[in-house]
């Protein structure tokens, strides 16, 4: 069970923060990361500024476009790795500068970021990091989602070169009402929620609407599944009739997970080398 999935649109992620201007120079991070920023995408600072959970990281960073992605185009792969230790066989780093590259050297630049903001801790105690993509920030009115069957982030609408590249962070959360992940969301948009804390705090309708779109997590769709058939025991009517959508879901994904199985038999089959 996964304890944290872990990104008019981005002032309004507490996960990053504005550098204080004034401030003292940041001590040697931890440890340091090289990442590599693809294609169509650039890091750089938000403009306005942003709210901030951590004084220990520089913060105030986002992902913008630099070309244009149609809705349903693959934006970027954000392959996970485990976060970066003090020394070989030490803890995990409380700082991290990621070093990010892009195609144009001259956009290159240095971000620290802390296990607690941009970090995916799970139930075992592992902690990983998905790069630059740590730095994707939450819009109510998101442009990508997350697929994480293939790890990428998908366009779920028209995205222009300059826009800033966001996702629903209620999407992949349940409930942060316990810890300082949830935050005051400032997007303005017609879907904004306010206080961030998670999918469980959504009407029944963006519920709907996040997942019919794709970037529910599997750990945020058990929770909100397990949710509706609690709800059942109590009332009858549109609970009722929710169970039976997904029961007609679960149904559909079960289908072709056994049609991919099927798949996948019959080739190694043909080849067995590829099993």
């Amino acid at each position: 069970t996964k304890v944290q999935d872990t990104g008019t649109q981005i002032l309004c992620c507490a996960a990053v923060a504005m550098a204080n201007p004034g401030a003292a120079p940041l001590s040697a991070a931890e440890a340091e990361m090289d990442v590599t920023v693809p294609d169509g995408v650039v890091v750089r600072k938000v403009d306005g500024g942003m709210t901030k959970v951590q004084d220990t990281g520089t913060g105030g960073f986002g992902l913008y476009a630099t070309k244009a992605f149609a809705a349903g185009d693959d934006v970027f792969a954000y392959p996970s790795e485990e976060w970066p230790k003090v020394g070989k066989e030490g803890p995990y780093a409380q700082t991290v500068d990621l070093r990010c590259s892009h195609q144009d050297p001259s956009l290159d630049c240095v971000v620290r970021v802390t296990p607690l903001e941009h970090g995916e801790l799970y139930a075992d105690g592992s902690l990983e990091i998905s790069g630059f993509d740590a730095l994707s920030n939450h819009s109510c009115d998101a442009n990508m989602y997350y697929d994480e069957a293939r790890a990428v982030t998908v366009a779920c609408k028209e995205i222009c070169p300059g826009d800033p590249l966001t996702v629903n962070y209620c999407a992949t959360n349940w409930d942060e009402s316990s810890n300082m992940l949830a935050f005051d969301c400032v997007c303005g948009s017609d879907n904004c929620v306010g206080r961030v804390i998670g999918m469980c705090q959504l009407p029944a309708k963006q519920q709907w609407h996040l997942f019919n779109e794709g970037g529910v997590s599997a750990y945020t769709r058990d929770k909100w599944f397990e949710s509706i058939l609690e709800a059942t025991k109590e009332t009858d009517g549109d609970n009722f009739a929710t169970v039976h959508q997904i029961a007609s879901i679960l149904q559909k994904e079960v289908v072709a997970l056994r049609e991919k199985v099927e798949e996948l038999e019959e080739a190694a089959e043909n080849d067995p080398g590829s099993a």
